[in-house]
Parts: C-alpha cells; sequence; structure tokens
C-alpha cells in the first residue's frame, strides 16, 4: 500500500484490514481520514500501526484530538495492537498531554513491539514501563521522571531494549545497585540490550541488564562505569567509551571482563574529547594476576576502533593477545591516517606476543599503484570493506601467504602465492620496476610470484573489487589486463568464471588446498567437462571422483534437489567462441553464497547469514556413499535409500558374485543374456522380429557418464529407433531441454532418485523382456488378489458394524481385522505403556483436537517423544478413517509426509503412534501474530515446497496413487527445522493405477479448502488436493485464514486475492511479516501459482509436478489464471445440502466435516 493516502475515494476503496494493517499518515485530507476511520473501525483487528507525523499533518490540536478519541480513546479498550510506531517531527506542535494520552492508550492493548521516537522533552506514562505484554521496546529521545520507571520491572517478557539519548528529569532517585538487585525482579526473557547517549541513566540500566540473560550488548559510557560490566550470559559486546574520567580505564575493562565468562566479540570504540589530560601516563601498569576466563577460553574476536596507537593502548592489545588461546583475529583501526612504516613497527610489537591467526593495524587502501605498496602486516580492502588482502599465516603454520578474506568472518577466499610461501614476515606485494606485472617480493628482494600478465603496459595499478575479485589495470584506459577470478583458488564467488574451451582444451578450474592448513594446491579439483552436453566434475588427480550429471539448461539433472536460479544462481552457458563456462549469478534476494572446494574432495555450498554474522553449510556434493563417482562399478545403479546400496541393472548381474556379496561393487555387473545381433538390417530385412531387443526403463536416475551429444536434436522416438539399430548403443535417455543422448560404452555412475533425474533405457534382449512381462503378471495377479482380500474383508467389517451397532468390537477380532492391512509390519503399543506415557491422556499433554478425537504428547520410558491419536468412542465414523489411515500412512516414506511409528487397538480404544512434531502445525504459527515474525520469505517459501513435493509423492511417486482430501494448515505439522509434513490421512483415498478420478456420496473434507466438484458432485481426483493446496498457498504468503470474509459482500479469501490481482495491487495481499521489495516478483509469482491451482474447473488447473516446476521457475511463463472458485460466501454456504446450510456451521472453519452428501 502507498505511504500517501490522497483522496477519501482511494481510502473508502480498500478493505478494513488493509486500512489499518501498516498506516502511515502524511499530509493529506485529515478530516476525510479521521471521519473514515471512525466510521469504519468497528470490525477492525489492528495488528501494525504506524504514525509518521509531519509538519502540517493536522491543521491544529482540535482535528489532533478528534482523531485519539474517535480512533482509540471511545473505542473498545480490548482492541489488540500488536506492534506500533510512533514518530514525532521536532516541529510538530502537539502537546506532550495528548501524546502521553495516546501512548498510554495504546500501552494497554497488548502491545508487544512499541518503537517511540519523540523528539523533544515528552514524558511518558508510568503504564509503557510496566506492560506485562511488552517484547520490543524502542526509545529515543524520551524524558522519564525517575530513574526507577527504567528498571522495567512490570515487563517480565521483555526480549529486546534499545534506548538512545534519554532524558533523567527527578535525578535524585539513585540507590546502591545491590539493591536494585535485591529488591526487582529479573528479566528473564531479555537477550539484547542496544544502549546509547543516555549518560545520566547508564549505572541503573547497566544494573537492568545484570538481572538479565543479555547476549548482545551496545552501550554508549562513561569509563567510570566500567565496574557494572557483569553479564553472566553475554557472548557480543560492543562499547563505546567517552569521557575519559580514569587513566587506568583498561586495566577496569580487564576487571570487568571477569564478570562476562562467555564473551567471544568484543568491540572497543574509544571517543575520549579530553585525552590531554592523561599525558603523563604510568608506563608500568599492574594488570590483574588473575587472567578473565573469557580472554583464556572464549574470545575469538577484538576489534579495537578510534585508538592512537600510542604505547599505552598497544600494551592493553598486547595483554589480550598474550592471554588468549582461542583468539582468531585482533584488529586495530586508527583514528587518524598513520603512515606504512609506524603500522609496520606497531605490527611487529604486536607479533611477538600474538596467537591469533590474523592480526593488523588498518589505515585501508583498495588500489595498488607504482608508489603505493603494501608490506606485511599491510592489508588492502575493498572499498564496501568486505573483502581484504593481506598477509597470514595458517593454523599450525609460519608460513606467510598473500590472500583475499571475507572481512565480516575471517575466511580465506584466495590464495596467491599458494606454491611459493615467505619464510617470514618480510614479504612486499607490488607493481613490478617495468610497470607490467603484479609481484610478490621476499625479504632479499626476490620475485617469488608474478601475475605474468599477457599485455605489456606501463603506470599499472592493481585494484581490489567489492567483489572480491583482484585485478591488474592498465594505466590510462585502465584495461583489465589480469584478474584473480581467472586463477581460482579452493573458493568459487559470484560471478567468477569456471572454463573449458573446446578448441585448446585450457581450462580455468577450482582446487583444493593440499590439506586444511596447507594452501598449495592439492588432490581435488572442480572443473566444467563433457562440453556438448556440460557437466561439473571434481577430479581426484586424474580420476573423477563426483559429478553432477547434464545441464539440460536450467539445473544439473544428477542434482535431485537442485532448485533454479531462484535459490541457487547457478548457470552454464557458452560465450560463442569456444568456452563452456559455469558460474554463479549474485542475487540480492539470497546473499551471499560461495562454493568452497575442501582438502578432501568435497564441495560445499555455504551461505552468508548477514543477521549471526557467520557461514552455514546449504548443501555439500558428498552427503551419502552414491555421491562417490562409480562406487557401484559398470552396469549398476546406487541408491541410498537401499540396503545394500549398490544393484545390477535389470537384465545384469555381479561380475564376481563372491566379492559383491561381500560388499565390494568395483568390478561391477556383466549382461545376462548377451544381445541379439544386427543380422536383420544388415541383411536389409525390415519385418518384424518377434525376438528383437528391447529397452527396460529405469527412472529417475543420474543418467551415465559419457553420453554421446550427437544426435541431441533427434525426437524421443528417432532415438529409440536409431539406438535399436546401432549394434553398440547400450542406453539411451530422452530430455525435452536436453534432446536424445545414447551410450555405447559401460554404463558407469548411475544413481537412483526419489524423485527428480531423467528416464534411463537400458538396452536388453528379447528373453529379459519376457522376464518383465512375466513378472509383470505375477504382481498384477497378486496385487488383484491382495486388493479383492481387502475389499471382502473390509465389506465383513461394515457389514458387522451395521449389524451389530451397539456391540462392543473385542481386541483380538480388531487385530485380527486390522491384519488384513498388513498391521503385523507396524509396532504395536501397549495401552498401558501409552497411558504412562501420556499422564493417563492427561489434559496439560493435550497437543489438540482432530476431527475424530484428541491428539496427546507422550514419552516413552526411553526418552522418546510421541504423539498419540486418541480415536473418539463417540465417533461413529472413527474406525473406518482409523483403518483407512493406517492402510494409507503405513505404506508411505516420504521427508514431507509424517512417520507413523505404530498402533494400538485395545477393546474399544485405537490410537495411532506418531513422531512427535515439536513446532505443532502450521497455523499456530501463521496466524499468531507473535509467531508468525519467524516465518520469513525464505522460511515460507521452502514450506510451500515442501508441501508440494509431498503432494506429488502421494499423487505420482508413492507405489499407490493417494488423494489426501483434507490439506489444511492444522494437518501440515513442523519439524524443528520448521520443515512440513503432511499429517492426518484418515480421509484419504487411495486410487488405482489407471484410475485418475472417483465419485463419493459421502463427502468429507474442510469446507473452504474443498474443491467446487467434490463439495458439490461429491467428485474427487488429484486436482482436488491442487485447489486445496492453492488455498493453502495463498493463507502462507497473507497470513490469513481463508475462513475470514472481507468487506460488506462477504468475499473469500479467494475473493479478495482474485479482485486485487484484477487490479494490479498486490500489496494488501502479502503478510507485511515477509513483504520486502526484493522478494516482490518471487511473491508477485507465487500468487500467480496459487490462484491456477484455485480455478473453478479442474481441467484448468494445473498437476503437482507442473506446480513443483513453477515454483522453480522450470516454467518460466506462467499462463493468466480464471476466475476463481467460492469468491463470495454465498457460493461456498450453496455448495452444502439444506439440512447443512446453517451459520453456525460456518463459525469455525478449522474441523473436518466427515459425512456430508453431496448433490
Amino acid at each position: 500500500m502507498s505511504r500517501s493516502i490522497s483522496t477519501e475515494d482511494r481510502i473508502s476503496a480498500l478493505p478494513d484490514p488493509i486500512i489499518w494493517h501498516i498506516l502511515s499518515f502524511v499530509p493529506t485530507k485529515t478530516a476525510a481520514i479521521t471521519s473514515i476511520l471512525s466510521k469504519r473501525w468497528n470490525p477492525l483487528w489492528l495488528s501494525v500501526l504506524i504514525l509518521h507525523f509531519e509538519d502540517e499533518t493536522f491543521q491544529n490540536m482540535e482535528s489532533f484530538s478528534h482523531f485519539m478519541s474517535s480512533v482509540f480513546l471511545l473505542r473498545d479498550i480490548t482492541l489488540p495492537i500488536r506492534s506500533f510506531h510512533l514518530n514525532r517531527s521536532k516541529r510538530y506542535g502537539i502537546e506532550t498531554q495528548n501524546i502521553n494520552r495516546f501512548v498510554h492508550a495504546i500501552a494497554q492493548r497488548g502491545i508487544e513491539n512499541l518503537n517511540l521516537e519523540l523528539s523533544g522533552s515528552i514524558t511518558l506514562p508510568r503504564s509503557v514501563f510496566s506492560c506485562r505484554t511488552l517484547v520490543v521496546l524502542h526509545l529515543q529521545w524520551i524524558t522519564v521522571k525517575d530513574l526507577s520507571q527504567l528498571l522495567l520491572s512490570g515487563c517480565p517478557i521483555l526480549e529486546e531494549l534499545h534506548a538512545e539519548s534519554l532524558i533523567v528529569r527527578n535525578k535524585e532517585w539513585l540507590v546502591s545497585l545491590n539493591f536494585v538487585r535485591q529488591k526487582f525482579p529479573s528479566l528473564p526473557k531479555l537477550i539484547t540490550a542496544n544502549i546509547t547517549k543516555s549518560s545520566h541513566s547508564l549505572a541503573l540500566f547497566l544494573a537492568l541488564l545484570c538481572r538479565a540473560k543479555s547476549q548482545l550488548l551496545r552501550a554508549e559510557l562513561d569509563t567510570s562505569h566500567l565496574i557494572h560490566l557483569k553479564f553472566r550470559n553475554l557472548t557480543n559486546m560492543e562499547l563505546i567509551l567517552k569521557h575519559n574520567h580514569c587513566e587506568k580505564w583498561n586495566w577496569w575493562l580487564l576487571k570487568a571482563l571477569k564478570h562476562c565468562p562467555k564473551l567471544q566479540n568484543l568491540t572497543i570504540h574509544q571517543d575520549f574529547e579530553n585525552e590531554e589530560e592523561f599525558e603523563e601516563v604510568v608506563d608500568n601498569w599492574v594488570y590483574p594476576t588473575i587472567i578473565p576466563d573469557c580472554l583464556s577460553t572464549q574470545l575469538k574476536t577484538c576489534l579495537l576502533k578510534g585508538y592512537e596507537c600510542t604505547d599505552r593502548e598497544l600494551q592493553f592489545a598486547k595483554y589480550i593477545m598474550q592471554n588468549s588461546e582461542v583468539l582468531k583475529t585482533m584488529s586495530i583501526k586508527s583514528a587518524s591516517s598513520i603512515d606504512t612504516n609506524t603500522k609496520h613497527q606497531i605490527w611487529m610489537k604486536l607479533a611477538s606476543c600474538t596467537r591469533a591467526s590474523s592480526t593488523y593495524v588498518s589505515d585501508a587502501i583498495d588500489t595498488i599503484t607504482s608508489t603505493q605498496f603494501i608490506k606485511d602486516p599491510e592489508t588492502l580492502s575493498s572499498k564496501s570493506g568486505n573483502f581484504t588482502l593481506g598477509f597470514f599465516s595458517p593454523e599450525n603454520s609460519t608460513n606467510r601467504y598473500v590472500g583475499i578474506w571475507w572481512q565480516p568472518h575471517f575466511t580465506i577466499l584466495w590464495v596467491l602465492n599458494r606454491d611459493q610461501p615467505l619464510k617470514d614476515s618480510s614479504g612486499v606485494v607490488k607493481i613490478s620496476d617495468n610497470g607490467n606485472d603484479l609481484v610478490v617480493l621476499n625479504g632479499k628482494k626476490e620475485v617469488i610470484w608474478t601475475s605474468n600478465a599477457p599485455n605489456v603496459a606501463t603506470n599499472s595499478s592493481s585494484k581490489l573489487l567489492d567483489s572480491g575479485n583482484l585485478v591488474l589495470l592498465e594505466g590510462t584506459t585502465e584495461r583489465t589486463m589480469w584478474e584473480s577470478f581467472q586463477h581460482p583458488s579452493n573458493v568459487m564467488l559470484p560471478n567468477m568464471k569456471l572454463t573449458s574451451n573446446k578448441i585448446t582444451g585450457e581450462k580455468v578450474k577450482q582446487t583444493s588446498w593440499k590439506t586444511p592448513y596447507d594452501p598449495s594446491i592439492g588432490s581435488f579439483s572442480l572443473s566444467v567437462e563433457r562440453l556438448t552436453i556440460p557437466e561439473v566434475f571434481i577430479w581426484n588427480e586424474n580420476q573423477p571422483y563426483w559429478r553432477t550429471g547434464p545441464w539440460n539448461g536450467k539445473i544439473f539433472t544428477g542434482l535431485p534437489y537442485m532448485t533454479t536460479h531462484y535459490l541457487g544462481g547457478l548457470h552454464v552457458g557458452d560465450d560463442g567462441e569456444g568456452n563452456v563456462s559455469f558460474f554463479q549469478i549474485t542475487s540480492d534476494t539470497v546473499g551471499l553464497i560461495i562454493y568452497n572446494l575442501s582438502s578432501e574432495g568435497n564441495c560445499e555450498e555455504k551461505w552468508w547469514d548477514e543477521k549471526k554474522k557467520e557461514w552455514k553449510v546449504t548443501w555439500n556434493s558428498h552427503e551419502m556413499e552414491c555421491d562417490v563417482y562409480g562406487v557401484c562399478g559398470h552396469f549398476a545403479s546406487c541408491n541410498s535409500q537401499s540396503s545394500p546400496i549398490c544393484s545390477c541393472l535389470k537384465g545384469f548381474e555381479p561380475r564376481n558374485k563372491e566379492e559383491w556379496n561381500k560388499q565390494n561393487w568395483t568390478e561391477g555387473c556383466v549382461r545376462r543374456t548377451p544381445l541379439q545381433q544386427c543380422e536383420r538390417y544388415r541383411n536389409q530385412n525390415t519385418s518384424e522380429d518377434s525376438n528383437a531387443d528391447g529397452f527396460l526403463k529405469l527412472p529417475m536416475v543420474k543418467v551415465p557418464d559419457f553420453a554421446d551429444g550427437s544426435s541431441l536434436t533427434l525426437s524421443s522416438e528417432t532415438c529409440k529407433s536409431q539406438c535399436l539399430e546401432n549394434c553398440s548403443c547400450v542406453a539411451y535417455s530422452y530430455d525435452a531441454d536436453i534432446g536424445c543422448m545414447s551410450w555405447t560404452g559401460n554404463l558407469v555412475d548411475i544413481q537412483k532418485f526419489s524423485n527428480g533425474g531423467l528416464d534411463l533405457y537400458i538396452r536388453v534382449a528379447h528373453t529379459e523382456l519376457d522376464k518383465e512381462k512375466n513378472m509383470k503378471v505375477i504382481i498384477i495377479t497378486i496385487t488383484v488378489l491382495t486388493g479383492t482380500v481387502i475389499v471382502l474383508a473390509c465389506a465383513y467389517i461394515m457389514w458387522r458394524r451395521r449389524t451389530n451397532h451397539h456391540a462392543t468390537i473385542r481386541s483380538d477380532n480388531a487385530i485380527g481385522e486390522l491384519s488384513q492391512v498388513k498391521l503385523q509390519e507396524l509396532l504395536l503399543f501397549n495401552f498401558g505403556k501409552l497411558a504412562t506415557a501420556t499422564n493417563n491422556f492427561h489434559s496439560s499433554n493435550k497437543l489438540g483436537q482432530g476431527g475424530f478425537g484428541p491428539v496427546y504428547k507422550g514419552t516413552m520410558h526411553d526418552g522418546q517423544e510421541i504423539a498419540v491419536k486418541r480415536l473418539s468412542k463417540a465417533s461413529g465414523q472413527g474406525l473406518k478413517e482409523f483403518m483407512n489411515e493406517v492402510a494409507v500412512i503405513s505404506k508411505l516414506q516420504h521427508r514431507n509426509l509424517v512417520k507413523l511409528l505404530g498402533c494400538c487397538v485395545d477393546g474399544e480404544e485405537k490410537m495411532l503412534i506418531y513422531e512427535y512434531m515439536p513446532n505443532k502445525s502450521l497455523d499456530a504459527f501463521l496466524f499468531d501474530a507473535s509467531k508468525s515474525k519467524i516465518l520469513d520469505w525464505r522460511k515460507r517459501f521452502s514450506i510451500i515446497e515442501g508441501i508440494a513435493r509431498g503432494l506429488l509423492y502421494l499423487h505420482r511417486d508413492s507405489r499407490l496413487k493417494i488423494i489426501h482430501r483434507d490439506l489444511k494448515p492444522s494437518n501440515i505439522l513442523l519439524d524443528n527445522e520448521l520443515n512440513p509434513k503432511i499429517s492426518d490421512f484418515g480421509m484419504a483415498r487411495i486410487f488405482g493405477g489407471s484410475e485418475d478420478q472417483e465419485n463419493t456420496r459421502r463427502v468429507v473434507g474442510t469446507y473452504g479448502y474443498m474443491s467446487p466438484e467434490y463439495a458439490m458432485q461429491g467428485l474427487f481426483s488429484d486436482k482436488s488436493d491442487v485447489f486445496s493446496f492453492g488455498v493453502l498457498l495463498l493463507e502462507i504468503i497473507s497470513g490469513r485464514r481463508n475462513s475470514s470474509f472481507y468487506d460488506c459482500d462477504s468475499l473469500t479469501l479467494l475473493g479478495f486475492v482474485w479482485i486485487q490481482w484484477q487490479e494490479g495491487n498486490i500489496l494488501p495481499l502479502i503478510d507485511p511479516e515477509i513483504y520486502d521489495h526484493i522478494h516482490h516478483k518471487y511473491i508477485t509469482r507465487s500468487i500467480h501459482i496459487g490462484l491456477l491451482c484455485v480455478q473453478e474447473f479442474s481441467i484448468d488447473r494445473p498437476t503437482m509436478a507442473a506446480v513443483i516446476s513453477m515454483l522453480n521457475s522450470d516454467i518460466v511463463d506462467l499462463p493468466p489464471p480464471k476466475k476463481p472458485a467460492f469468491i463470495l460466501k454465498q457460493n461456498m454456504l450453496s455448495s452444502v445440502s439444506p439440512e447443512e446450510n446453517n451459520d453456525d456451521f460456518y463459525s469455525v472453519n478449522l474441523v473436518s466435516i466427515s459425512d456430508i452428501h453431496g448433490r
């Protein structure tokens, strides 16, 4: 929504929740706004309000008072306001009393996030400092009556405190810190404190924080306050020291560190105004004899800013470096520019006592010229400061190397003199005397490394770019003559290209370190190969160690979980000059991603978490045994989900059965039956040969290495026939994006996937085809017989149930019935043990209420946590759904489906035991104002994609095609990492292999999520689940329940989304918790996909396979969506039979309906 609202008509056209979700007042027609808000206020649920008062927003005090009265003070006091931000300009003429009343009203509405920036002397009411719901508090330029208010003893769940430039009116309220600690309760939730420019109240603020579990502190304080720093849980501290009233402030700071045993990162910024007062400094200070625990065991980084680098200050740095066991980085940034010689002298003083991996004194430059050079330990920094070029020594080594590292978290990204290390700290990086090259000199002025730029130039310069690329520039034209990106080390950065030339064979490749502590070139390399159908390989010396599978123009087909450029940004391209390049494109949405090739040959994808300031490994090449190249030998496939992992291809057998049985698979497999010779083709006999070779399909695999790409343009059928006509062809594969691939030699490095990959067709003799046909007949026969038994058993059960409606179902009979669905394969739990685990099904252990009974949390005697679904005895339909859920879920195994551990049948008691999901269901996060903040756009997209993959497995990839029929947020459970798992299969239906639609008179599910053909006609198919998924997707993006209705026309969520979509106004559709302009196009695309899923006619809806391709941008151009079903509430009501059409039925849209007859 635009921040500028200019007309009454524009506001009137918006639904109520959109007006108030985020509202910012700027100069406009205030009277019109106030009038509209007054009329439309009653039905609103206000969650976020931002008021930014600019000059002349309100013409006078009366208009502002009228606004407050109409909006807050005369309305329902119970109306909740979750987040409130008030910014008042200095010149804005509103009386303090009115602002005070306004803030007081806000503080009584369940406020959780309060941000007040009030320029001037605004005194806050006590209600702000005693708000029991407050979680985050920002205060700037606020006046408080006395210091007691700042203790926030009435805010027990406060987590973050940010205070700047506070003013204390009554300074006489002063008590000892010990009294504060004893008198006032602790703040158990407080973990972050940012306190600046608040000297009057700082001492008591520090006392306040001593009662907290603070992990992060940023404070601007006098040196006299250092003694108050006592934080047992503090891990990160930044201190801005002002007004040096004590010449031994360093000593006092070290004393304070004794009370911060967990401190890992320390930043000290000196900002002393009267330093000249302490010119007569005692040289031989006595430092604490007892070393603070954090120095010896915890402190990893220390940054000293604003230093003049005097002996006194360096003495403090030396003390830290001498006594720290785990220090990684000591950085000193001078307050003023210092010359190169002075830097070197400072570093030499510190180097003798350091244990840190890197120590440097910074007065940063980003360019080396003929007159400007760097010598150890000086550095060169990129303009952004993120990348640094300098000298370093790896752990357990005294050798010195020149490298580029990631400054925010010391990480070596590139090494210049990998095989020519410096033996001491006398190295220099400069422009060569002839002005043509970048060189590294040792202490004897010998060149140990040179760039060897191909072009002759003079007056060259070298610059470190913000991309991390070190370039050598020609003096006059600034043309790039040499760059580090053309000579990679072990790390691939964004926009760095690994290339292979088709003509010359020249390669730019990534090479590993020899060991984790030795940067010299190791055994492993990463490069682009098979240039006709490009793949990326990892090599161990000259032997392949890992590969990606063929590139299809969007993804590597051998990486089944690889998404497209939206998440990864990986690309392969041909520049038209014979160079095939593999590179990564920078994305502001994703952030910095690097690919690190370890000394063990493992390629890791690392993502920089800007908030936590740390690297996170998001993928690695060798997660499973099957990732090793050719682990199963020739003509065998590897499946990490099987045991053993290796198996011969159909029509093949182990070459050495004895070794194969010992799980030594290196010799691979051989053909069981030789292929027919090509006599028919040689004799030009085109008659049909009943004994001709054929192909067996191996679905979803990483196709073998050494694909022949000479016939890529052939069609699928021509590809097959050409392979059959070629006596040497042993397999083929066809992909719409790649084309026709064939193989003529040994098939090696085939990997089987549960989804993704390509289909491979293996050539076998006709006798193997007959065996396959016979096996299919046997399987079909067994399936039919089994199905018949199950149908008869179910018919018998239903007959018994109807004829003995009030009879007790005995335990042995129930077990007998359930055995028809192979319950013997499940773990049967003892009822008594389950009762003990759930504390006799106590209400405190209750997790929720499903359509057929409650769900309880339990803890078994071995500590395993479980979820117990207890079938309600009063549920008339419960037994069938119980039997159905066991039959369905016992056959399913997928990471996005909930795992069934077992069941229990004891008399009338019937229970299912699932894995316990600590985060409960998706709706608990999505529709909770406090928890929804956890679900940012990245996590919500991951949840959407996970649900889609789970549905695709049910519809296509499982042994039986299954329609869920009750997909909704409460049936999506979240694990520890908030990964989604589809649950509650009590209403699912199993289809036969050829079925794709079924009719039922018993409509079950939840209205609002049912497709129109199912709700009104009882017809359901996989497109019914697609409709439910579309509704769920729109709920995830909007953060609103589908059961909510909007505006006077009773719009459903689908109707609301459709109208806004047609008007091109999507901002009101997006949950503000996830909106960021850099995500805009991806969120828009997801809404588009959701609308395609909820189209009225099932034939128009995409399959789940197509949905996943759309989400991953495999399908670039999306068709325009058609009008969705159930736009208005009355449309939905009309789908229900008359006896069920009442308002009470729609009061809560959370519980599944289990027996509604469709028309």
